[in-house]
């Protein structure tokens, strides 16, 4: 009869072994005496009264492959584990069912009992496999772009530190490419970012397919690519890589029943030329790669560095710096031009014109400024600073005058693109208190460019506001008569290139057409540049009412507008 410590003790046993990783099993004498649940999966079995009794060489094929008898051997295993203790070696197995399999048992002797744990070979090579195929992925994916498949941004750069330090010793030269999409950003924001992965998938592939062998093409971040020519060929060849790689975007790829026309900017920067290290050739990759998408000529949007380009892009980083303060500084000033009624020689409204004067860069040009605004979202500050002095005059002149000019506020697409835009301005009116008729707001051709659904919507509300629009600079952009019509656009203000060429008869012809379809769609046409007395005439016979330009006055500001309205002439602004 077993003692209550003798049965404690066998049930730890059995307890134990279940915590045993492998499979295992004790023999006593030649039979297996007790062994844990993973023995029976492994051999195949399902009760372990199936597994004990039995002899461990009955678990094995009659013949070893090196032709000696799995009986004699195994005996001959056993007694070597027995003599020192423990014993290795490696043995086919044959689980239930006739299946047979390479293992490695290591046998433990004690006390006269031998312990076997048993491994899959066979297993344990597919998990060494597995492991290093999971490293691999892992290590590759340290250096690879998750979406694309492309190197990455760390890798890129790793690589271009590599491409340097050799080719400064062998006294190779090598370029640097830096790719960037147009406009990138309205497929996200119109179709969703997983549309706009999918493109950058597709864009990706492109590339990569046109890409010489000899290239290092990455993906650098967000919509850009980065590709390291070694060595480098000429600049003709490298312009022709270029317009290639540009080519081969061109063509329509069709996502989600979407179809996009895919364009990019490329700017090009040579080693050791254009920098030496990996920092000042990137950065002036990225210079070239701007000014290519500054210039947007259409298909030549390929630029390679030049030195001046550095110059000016610090300029224009020094300027975007101080124009961020210019609004908390007072530097920024309204100024207005008057617009006439050419047969009355009557003043009829104004065009508010923004200026910037700046301690450092002085009068800042708006062509220079106001791009610049618009980049860096600060048109919206600089915007509502406009409208409110507008209508600060508007409110003030009301009480002097009784009925106030209508005064046109340029507004820029970035402005109409903003979902709140009409509702702000709302509020800016109420808060002067002045009437939505008492202003206008000019528009330009390049809001058919943007996400039409929100401008739209904002112009038929703020049109509920009385407010009038104009199509500014008609006649130089993408404008179409749909357009107009779907806009509401209430006048059209006609660029100042053609009447600078009257005389010349297709220019003619433009404003001559104009002015009657205008009429015909409700609309007043107002000419702009006006300059001449000649270009007055001209506008009088062909019965156009309304003219602005330097044949009245240059833009001025609002305390001369209102001495030059209220017919104290300001010599300083007539032309």
């Amino acid at each position: 009869m077993q003692s209550k410590d003798d049965k404690i003790t066998k049930i730890t046993a059995y307890e134990i072994i279940e915590y045993f990783s492998l499979p295992f099993y004790v023999i006593e004498g030649e039979r297996i005496v007790l062994c844990n649940q993973k023995a029976l999966t492994f051999f195949g079995y399902q009760k372990k009264e199936e597994l004990l009794g039995l002899t461990p060489y009955s678990l094995s094929p009659a013949i070893q492959p090196d032709g000696s008898s799995s009986v004699v051997k195994g005996r001959e295993m056993i007694n070597k584990a027995k003599e020192s203790g423990y014993y290795r070696f490696r043995w086919v197995h044959q689980r239930k069912g006739a299946k047979k399999f390479l293992a490695e048992v290591e046998l433990f002797a004690e006390k006269g009992l031998v312990f076997a744990t048993v491994k899959d070979i066979d297993h344990v090579e597919k998990l060494k496999n597995k492991t290093a195929k999971l490293f691999y992925e892992m290590k590759n994916l340290a250096v690879r772009d998750y979406l694309t498949g492309l190197y990455n941004r760390k890798y890129f750069v790793e690589q271009l530190d590599r491409h340097i330090q050799a080719s400064y010793m062998r006294k190779n030269r090598f370029a640097l490419l830096f790719i960037d999409f147009d406009n990138f950003k309205e497929i996200n924001d119109t179709l969703g970012h997983l549309t706009g992965d999918r493109v950058i998938e597709e864009a990706a592939r492109r590339l990569k397919e046109a890409v010489p062998e000899n290239c290092l093409l990455a993906r650098y971040g967000g919509d850009e690519f980065a590709l390291i020519v070694s060595p480098a060929c000429s600049k003709d060849e490298l312009y022709t890589l270029a317009q290639r790689l540009l080519q081969r975007l061109k063509t329509a790829c069709v996502i989600d029943n979407h179809e996009f026309y895919l364009s990019a900017s490329i700017g090009i920067a040579c080693y050791p030329a254009d920098g030496e290290d990996a920092g000042t050739l990137l950065k002036n990759a990225d210079i070239a790669m701007y000014k290519a998408k500054e210039a947007g000529d259409g298909n030549n949007k390929i630029r390679f560095f030049e030195a001046d380009m550095e110059k000016e892009i610090q300029e224009r980083f020094l300027l975007g710096n101080h124009l961020k303060k210019a609004v908390e500084n007072k530097e920024l000033s309204v100024h207005l031009q008057p617009v006439f009624h050419i047969a009355e020689n009557r003043l009829m409204a104004a065009e508010a014109l923004v200026r910037w004067e700046n301690e450092v860069f002085g009068l800042v040009p708006p062509y220079k400024f106001i791009p610049l605004a618009e980049e860096t979202g600060l048109i919206h500050e600089i915007g509502t600073y406009v409208l409110k002095e507008v209508c600060r005059f508007i409110q003030s002149s009301r009480n002097k005058e009784g009925n106030p000019l209508p005064i046109a506020v340029n507004i820029s697409i970035k402005q109409l693109e903003n979902k709140n835009f009409a509702r702000e301005v709302e509020n800016i009116i109420a808060s002067y208190a002045i009437e939505g008729n008492n202003l206008e707001f000019e528009i330009t051709e390049s809001v058919s460019t943007g996400n039409m659904e929100v401008i739209a919507d904002n112009l038929r509300k703020i049109k509920g506001l009385g407010i009038k629009i104009a199509m500014d600079d008609f006649g130089t952009g993408y404008s179409s008569l749909a357009m107009l019509l779907n806009l509401e656009v209430d006048k059209l203000k006609i660029d100042k290139i053609f009447i600078n060429n009257i005389g010349k008869s297709r220019d003619e012809k433009i404003i001559r057409t104009v002015i009657p379809m205008a009429r015909e769609l409700g609309l007043t046409v107002i000419v702009e540049g006006v300059e001449t007395e000649e270009q007055v005439n001209f506008l009088k016979n062909i019965n156009c009412e309304y003219g602005q330009g330097y044949f009245w006055a240059k833009p001025m500001p609002i305390a001369d507008f209102e001495k030059y309205w209220q017919g104290q002439y300001v010599a300083t602004y007539k032309n």
